[in-house]
């Protein structure tokens, strides 16, 4: 009777047990993004033309497609029929109605994943700071005037006065399969917060943070600034600004296959909620156990 209890025991104790196969992957912030490929942004970005899409909304160019094919007919850069790396990045900008100055936004935890054909997760970097950054025109095109340094083991950047911040990760190998890109969905996130003396009123500050993905055609690939043509990367896909605030934030983009539900998404993500065995839960069964077996040994059944 004692060894059936057990039996039982045991198999509720795994029933409580979480799974560990996406332990580290930020499952509820990818569904979460799921659907917002060309959400409007929380605020408008200082200096943007308005003849730029992304000036109002997040937008897909490339998508999960790494191929000539994806290029959009408006990109005057360089056309690749393959593009073998890929990187993620940010922007800061001040918003349209931002009131506030000597501001800080503070930049770290980045994180870019991508989902395989077999529907597995992969984390392909994790980084607590930016590989690089620099202020750039707030028009996005142009080499950056100035590189932000980061002699603290933080980032921290400043937007305005036509200027915007820009960064990101290394480039990486763009997952590839015997039968071409091996993606079925992108994800890159990182966090942001804003940093300011004391005696700053931060209510009035309006700064906005958006997360995005590029490809390039090789790992370490480099743009003429002298050709005369676009000195930018088509791009991935960039996603929705969010308004930064003093309490951490995430700027998140998802970008999957136009094939892809939201219930197979969620399928590959194994997020049903699990709960660990508390203390007291375990404890209990200890108790139980120790009651069953005195029992036991009086009625002579061990």
């Amino acid at each position: 009777m004692l060894l059936s209890y057990l039996r039982l025991s045991v198999i509720a104790f795994l029933s409580f047990s979480p799974s560990l196969s996406h332990a580290e992957l930020p499952a509820s912030r990818i569904l979460d993004a799921y659907g917002l490929q060309s959400v409007s942004h929380q605020a408008i970005p200082h200096g943007v033309p308005n003849t730029y899409a992304w000036q109002t909304h997040a937008e897909v160019v490339m998508g999960t497609n790494p191929t000539a094919s994806a290029v959009p007919d408006w990109y005057e850069g360089p056309h690749y029929s393959e593009w073998r790396g890929i990187d993620g990045w940010f922007t800061v900008y001040e918003a349209t109605n931002n009131h506030a100055q000597n501001i800080s936004v503070e930049i770290a935890d980045m994180e870019l994943w991508y989902l395989a054909k077999n529907n597995v997760w992969h984390n392909i970097v994790t980084l607590p700071v930016a590989d690089w950054a620099g202020y750039y025109p707030e028009h996005a095109i142009g080499n950056p005037s100035s590189v932000i340094p980061d002699d603290s083991g933080r980032l921290l950047v400043q937007a305005g006065n036509n200027l915007m911040a820009h960064g990101g990760t290394s480039h990486y190998a763009t997952p590839w399969g015997a039968d071409g890109a091996d993606i079925q969905a992108l994800f890159f996130s990182l966090k942001h917060r804003l940093v300011a003396d004391a005696n700053v009123d931060v209510s009035q500050a309006s700064y906005i943070v958006n997360a995005g993905i590029d490809f390039v055609p090789f790992v370490g690939a480099e743009l003429n600034p002298d050709s005369g043509k676009a000195n930018y990367w088509p791009g991935a896909g960039l996603g929705q600004f969010i308004k930064s605030t003093t309490d951490w934030q995430y700027a998140s983009i998802l970008i999957t296959d136009p094939a892809l539900t939201k219930v197979q998404l969620t399928n590959t993500l194994n997020i049903s909620p699990v709960p660990e065995p508390s203390f007291y839960s375990l404890l209990l069964v200890g108790i139980c156990l120790i009651i069953l077996a005195a029992r036991s040994q009086r009625r002579g059944t061990i």
